[in-house]
């Protein structure tokens, strides 16, 4: 089976004897047992604008779409907390579009709690999608303090003839309540809101969390902020890189976690970085081939391969926060000890993997008492001055770069 990935597209060409295909984030996928196909056949998953009701996450469309088999494939989702923040596992199951842009439920999947999926079986391929059927929404919501919310029990089951509804006050409305914060925040500042529904079988909780902050929070609590615990990482990155007659691609995966500390750079900017203190942990792995062809035919060939701790130099954190704009950059170089094969010569030492770049970055209201983290898509480039992913190569030169990678901080 042979595998390739340009963006946020993944493809796979998988024959009679069966095989899987993954979203780029491993949240769906499609498992074909042998026998399903009768010759090879390319698919594709790729995300998709989510417009399913009840939807939680994203969506993806998996190709070639009408295709049909005899033997069932299966369709595994991988759920996380975000997917069940609001709802219960028990109230979250899988839906497909058909060819008219009408969702479908599956009433039944098989649940797995352990390994946090759910699977459902398929004779198609269309587009698809996690939903739920009960949902307490918003759930997650910041608030000063003294400030309210109103929160509500969202069904999406199908009801014939539903009965029409009167006009009464909204926390009369069924499922429907306002929670009010504390004159105080507390501590910890998060509490959980929380609805009973009974569901065919059995009673559902669905539960939501309320960040509760300090009156006009602000990114000047960062201005006494000496050190930063920091992790920042990415998942298995594939890119194919060009130039010229200069080709490069691999796979990368990087973590580095350690301690930053505040350099001074006066009152408008905080800089914080790992330079000069020892990372904790961490692993860095790179599996590269290149080569240079150029007509005159003086050309080379290799490989870098390596995987392991990271090495010095060339890791690096730093984190930079605007206080006025309260946005961050986030900078991390990757190295590691490896193998360079180049025409038959063989070098090993430390060897720079790539470096993340994160540009103006928003910091959540809730994240303002002193904790950054997130994650986000990054794609590939070579540009230092934008938010990208730059592979190392071996050469100086304008790279056109495919690929991309989850980021996390």
């Amino acid at each position: 089976m042979m595998r390739r990935s340009v963006a946020a597209l993944m493809c796979a060409t998988i024959g009679v004897a069966g095989g899987q295909l993954s979203s780029d984030d491993g949240a769906l996928t499609v498992e074909v047992p042998a026998g399903a196909f009768d010759r090879d056949r390319t698919l594709s998953i790729q995300q998709i604008t989510n417009t399913a009701h009840g939807a939680k996450g994203r969506a993806y469309r998996i190709s070639p779409e009408g295709l049909r088999t005899a033997t069932p494939m299966t369709i595994r989702w991988h759920y996380t907390d975000d997917d069940v923040l609001g709802t219960d596992v028990n109230a979250l199951t899988i839906a497909h579009q058909d060819s008219a842009r009408l969702w479908h439920v599956y009433k039944e999947p098989t649940r797995d709690t352990v390994a946090r999926t759910l699977a459902v079986p398929t004779t198609h391929f269309s587009d698809w999608s996690l939903v739920a059927g009960a949902q307490l929404v918003p759930n997650r919501v910041t608030l000063n303090v003294g400030q309210s919310a109103q929160f509500q029990v969202v069904l999406c089951d199908e009801f014939e003839d539903p009965p029409e509804p009167e006009p009464v006050p909204d926390d009369e409305l069924p499922g429907r309540a306002t929670y009010t914060a504390p004159a105080t925040r507390p501590t910890p500042n998060v509490v959980t809101v929380s609805a009973r529904y009974r569901g065919e079988a059995a009673y559902q909780l669905l539960v939501a969390n309320v960040t509760i902050l300090d009156d006009a929070a602000t990114c000047d609590r960062f201005r006494t902020v000496q050190e930063f615990r920091a992790e920042a990482s990415f998942d298995n990155f594939q890119f194919s890189s060009t130039a010229d007659a200069r080709t490069h691609a691999g796979t990368h995966r990087g973590r580095l976690t350690g301690t930053l500390r505040k350099v001074d750079t006066g009152p408008a900017i905080g800089f914080w970085t790992s330079a000069g203190i020892a990372l904790e942990s961490g692993f860095v792995s790179i599996d590269d081939i290149f080569s240079y062809t150029p007509a005159s035919g003086d050309g080379y060939t290799g490989s870098v391969v390596g995987s392991g701790p990271p090495t010095t130099p060339g890791r690096l954190i730093t984190l930079t926060l605007d206080y006025a704009t309260c946005t961050f950059d986030l900078h991390s170089s990757y190295t590691v000890d490896a193998v360079l094969l180049k025409n038959g010569a063989t070098y090993q030492g430390p060897l720079g993997v790539g470096e993340l770049y994160l540009y103006d970055q928003p910091i959540p209201l809730d994240q303002l008492g002193g904790t950054i983290e997130g994650k986000r898509r990054v794609p590939a480039g070579n540009n230092p001055e934008m938010t990208n992913y730059i592979p190392a190569h071996d050469v100086l030169a304008e790279w056109n770069e495919l690929g991309s990678t989850n980021a996390r901080w």
